[in-house]
């Protein structure tokens, strides 16, 4: 009966820590503050990137143009542009300049979007029905990622989600309540080109 009592003692506390440690790891982890502030992302652009053009009263030199596998764009009047490392503002101020020092426009208004950013992706890893890296697009979500991805398993934790992102201060990772997010109880995360997502697998 003595040995019984102090079996129970024993056993107690590390029923109570058992508990206490799944109770931990099947919760929601609280969003990082730096994820409920729009991204500043370093958006430049590089091969088999697709941007929007606009020239304003210029229809037939606006539209949608691709890069090609080293970065170049052949645009009308300019000729080859290579866009790599260009931001879509300083894009749009070289066309306009090439533009006005060609004389082809006197005073050109000129535009760009990037469309499809698929020099930068977006890898999508674990449990989620099909791992892949994504093209980038201005807009991007978390969940559209996954969504693309196939959607997750049903093993996957949806609660401990994993972003790694490059900063200023280097290379982090930052865990993501992806439950909270298809419940409404938080907003869902617009990404950065390179950006990582991995599903880790749930323990219940």
């Amino acid at each position: 009966m003595l040995l019984m009592r102090r079996m129970r003692h024993i056993w107690f506390p590390i029923g109570v820590l058992f508990l206490v440690a799944v109770s931990w790891a099947c919760g929601d982890s609280p969003m990082p503050t730096t994820l409920r502030q729009p991204p500043r992302c370093p958006l430049t652009l590089g091969p088999e990137d697709v941007v929007t053009v606009q020239v304003f009263g210029e229809e037939e030199l606006s539209g949608d143009y691709q890069a090609d596998t080293e970065g170049n764009v052949d645009f009308p009047f300019v000729g080859r542009v290579d866009i790599r490392g260009k931001t879509n503002t300083s894009l749009a101020q070289g066309i306009a300049k090439a533009l006005r020092d060609g004389e082809y426009l006197l005073n050109p208004q000129v535009s760009v979007v990037i469309k499809a950013h698929n020099s930068a992706l977006i890898l999508v890893d674990g449990r989620v029905a099909r791992p892949k890296a994504l093209p980038f697009r201005t807009g991007m979500t978390l969940l559209e990622a996954i969504s693309q991805a196939g959607g997750m398993t049903p093993m996957a934790n949806r609660r401990q989600v994993r972003l790694t992102r490059s900063t200023d201060e280097g290379m982090a990772t930052m865990t993501v309540p992806v439950r909270a997010i298809y419940n409404g109880r938080d907003s869902d995360i617009r990404l950065c080109p390179g950006d990582s997502i991995y599903v880790p697998e749930s323990i219940m």
